[in-house]
């Protein structure tokens, strides 16, 4: 077996010292893959909110894209989802990948002129989030 581990010294809680940045982080490195170079430096989703982006996966079923995602301060909130794929439609999902509740798909220019698809929604305290894109 082998494990790793890292101490970080930190100002106030862990949630005031920026932990849950700098595990992810040391956790989870970089991967490298080939893009277009006028892919470059984009990110094909972002999260505006407490949510992080845990898991961006094909659906089992082969038809859309699932997204997990959660709050790892335990908190409940509000969060807006941004993809640059196109979507059509979006709803959430339980870890099965079963559709669940429809959820209103809106699109936004962002500020390289390029379209986001977007879904804004709550989520309550140690929820883990599933959207389904199709």
């Amino acid at each position: 077996h082998q494990f790793s581990y890292a101490l970080l010294t930190h100002q106030g809680d862990w949630g005031e010292g920026v932990v849950v940045p700098e595990a992810i982080t040391f956790n989870q490195p970089l991967l490298w893959t080939r893009r277009a170079q006028s892919d470059a430096g984009k990110s094909y989703f972002s999260v505006a909110g407490q949510l992080l982006l845990d898991t961006i996966k094909p659906a089992e079923n082969g038809s859309g894209v699932i997204a997990r995602l959660y709050d790892p301060y335990g908190q409940s909130g509000q969060a807006i989802v941004r993809s640059r794929l196109p979507f059509d439609t979006v709803c959430r999902s339980n870890v099965l990948e079963d559709e669940l509740d429809p959820l209103e798909l809106f699109t936004e220019t962002g500020d390289d002129g390029e379209q986001w698809y977007c879904v804004a929604l709550d989520y309550r305290a140690a929820e883990i989030v599933c959207l389904y894109f199709q």
